[in-house]
């Protein structure tokens, strides 16, 4: 999907609606309750990338339609979007989807729990009741034993830090994710807060 500076695309919670360099489907629920609003930044592109200058898009939201699930941006950059599956993150947006989708249950299921694995890490973890949220899906399908790690990927987590530590087992810091909603002067601090907090709490911390 080729996209030029200065065009317009959409992107569109509809499912049925056909990728293409005007039109972009998200796989997220609904935009009501998101906070999203004109001027907020996104970025389309590979989760792992280099070049991204050419693979990745910078967007810049211009109009949001809550009941028709659709964004209208403004692409700041031209690129070539390509890839089995590309990662779509909204700076500063508020996440009201549940923390484990049907499919992270069903995997927790038939896959970790026969496979005995040892750890569950949480995506985009919000606050502690994420953390609880893992444990007791973990417990309903027989894999108490399974730690979770909690991964602390933008502005939301990031502001319960303290009680995630608390809660989790472990923390993941991911730099890549949180660098498209922080200002990359204020990295620092954020990882000296979130290390600082990990040791007070006797846990392990991992930074990507």
């Amino acid at each position: 999907i080729l996209l030029e500076a200065g065009q317009t695309v959409v992107l569109t919670t509809d499912p049925a609606q056909q990728a293409s360099s005007r039109c972009l489907p998200i796989s997220y629920p609904s935009l009501a309750g998101t906070g999203l609003e004109p001027g907020r930044a996104v970025f389309v592109g590979q989760y792992l990338f280099t070049g991204s200058e050419t693979t990745s898009a910078y967007l810049t939201v211009q109009a949001v339609d809550e009941a028709a699930g659709a964004v209208s941006c403004v692409v700041a950059n031209a690129c070539a979007l390509e890839g089995v599956q590309l990662t779509v993150h909204v700076g500063n947006m508020r996440n009201t989807a549940p923390i484990l989708a049907a499919r992270d249950a069903a995997a927790i299921k038939n896959w970790a729990a026969p496979n005995a694995v040892d750890f569950l890490a949480v995506s985009y973890c919000r606050t502690a009741a994420d953390v609880a949220a893992a444990r007791q899906c973990l417990a309903d399908n027989g894999a108490a034993g399974i730690r979770v790690i909690a991964k602390i990927e933008n502005k939301e987590g990031l502001a319960h830090y303290r009680e995630i530590a608390a809660a989790a087992d472990g923390v993941i810091f991911s730099r890549g994710s949180m660098g498209n909603c922080l200002d990359p002067e204020k990295m620092f601090l954020a990882q000296t807060m979130l290390l600082s907090a990990c040791n007070a709490a006797g846990k392990p911390a991992y930074v990507t």
